[in-house]
């Protein structure tokens, strides 16, 4: 599992084949946080799972080819869906 928690980031960007065999990545309590890009093949070895919580002014999820493919996204209520790319 990746837990991303309380940091002060603004952007957090995870390369192409990277986290292959974890199956959670959770980012949460990050207000700062604004762009969240997730580049390809990445999580891909189980059934993987997305959580973005508390982040308020995540205005942008990039998430590439082939990431997440087995997936359950959870993002909270706050997130303006038209940004997901």
């Amino acid at each position: 599992e990746i837990k991303f928690q309380g940091y002060n980031f603004e952007r957090i960007v995870i390369a192409n084949n990277y986290y292959c065999k974890v199956g959670k990545c959770s980012i949460t309590n990050m207000p700062a946080l604004y762009s969240l890009e997730i580049y390809n093949y990445c999580f891909t070895e189980k059934s993987s799972q997305l959580i973005v919580e508390n982040c308020p002014n995540l205005s942008i999820i990039y998430i590439g080819e082939n990431s997440f493919t087995k997936y359950s996204l959870k993002i909270d209520s706050n997130f303006t869906w038209g940004a997901v790319i």
